[in-house]
């Protein structure tokens, strides 16, 4: 599938936030098109960044130079399983900075406030299909992803300096699946995955949702709360 000119490609840089399974994924797509990629992370030795510090965020300035980067994928956030009951307050809050929260003040500040993203670039974030598939135990996960699809579906119009904002809706990624214990049906590879937030950086849209894989409501034993896996 072609997304663009070559000489377009070489001259191209991209920023991905998160570095599981779908950020290194779309890491080397976009090697294979001759970008220059950064991964960014807590812990990266690349480009550091806290996405739940708005301090860490500004400081992507210092990082790199004004208007630097075409493209920013992210790919991180964590939201948490478990039945409504099984949540407190303290655990709710948390649940919803961990992903909601979080990316949505990366976005805020990328198209509002910080300088590194060139005119007309493209801001491409993760949400999943939790958002519309019914399980019991997904109500923090549901929330998140419903959330960010609707902040995508409006922030996405208008923005300035042409700035353009879209989303990826995987299901459950294969190599997540396998890591994490949980059955495999109705999950999608990495690297398919990645083939669809392809399409959205090097196209013209904005405000958009695309899907990746098909979701199935798996079960899983009730044990009270936990976090999901990296992307």
């Amino acid at each position: 599938m072609a997304y663009g000119g070559s000489a377009v490609m070489a001259a191209s840089t991209a920023l991905i936030v998160g570095t599981g399974n779908l950020g290194q994924a779309v890491r080397e797509k976009l090697l294979a098109k001759s970008m220059v990629v950064h991964m960014a992370s807590r812990s990266s030795d690349d480009v550091k960044l806290d996405m739940s510090s708005a301090e860490s965020i500004m400081n992507l300035d210092t990082q790199f130079s004004q208007k630097s980067v075409d493209h920013v994928v992210i790919c991180a956030g964590s939201s948490t399983f478990g039945a409504l009951e099984k949540f407190d307050k303290n655990t709710w809050h948390q649940n919803i900075a961990g992903k909601l929260l979080a990316v949505t003040q990366l976005v805020l500040a990328m198209t509002n406030d910080s300088e590194f993203l060139k005119d007309k670039g493209s801001i491409t974030i993760t949400t999943g299909q939790a958002a519309q598939t019914i399980n019991r135990l997904w109500p923090g996960i549901a929330t998140n992803n419903a959330g960010l699809n609707a902040f995508v579906l409006n922030a996405g119009l208008g923005l300035p300096r042409g700035l353009r904002l879209n989303a990826v809706s995987p299901c459950l990624i294969t190599e997540t699946a396998l890591k994490s214990g949980l059955p495999t049906e109705g999950s999608v590879s990495a690297s398919v995955a990645a083939e669809v937030y392809l399409e959205l950086i090097f196209g013209d849209q904005t405000g958009q949702v695309k899907v990746a894989g098909e979701q199935v409501a798996f079960k899983r034993k009730e044990e009270g709360l936990a976090k999901t896996s990296d992307l």
